[in-house]
């Protein structure tokens, strides 16, 4: 997970902050509150939607996890 970080622009510390919260979900709003930035703001939407977009993130409604795959959980 921490490689994919580094190779997605503006990744990296999201992903960290999803790693250590593994296998939780976090809702957006704590995500974003963690990286010092806000849930509706454009720069977190658009580095959500690159982890998204590369298959990174499983979603359940408004809360977000790292993929199970890319921790090496197939749950």
């Amino acid at each position: 997970a921490l490689w994919w970080g580094g190779k997605i622009p503006g990744g990296r510390k999201m992903v960290d902050v999803l790693v250590k919260r593994w296998p939780h979900f976090t809702t957006r709003e704590a995500l974003a509150a963690d990286l010092g930035m806000s849930a509706e703001g454009g720069t977190f939407k658009t580095y959500l939607g690159r982890l998204r977009s590369n298959e990174l993130l499983q979603e359940q409604g408004k809360r977000v996890r790292l993929n199970p795959e890319i921790m090496g959980d197939e749950k």
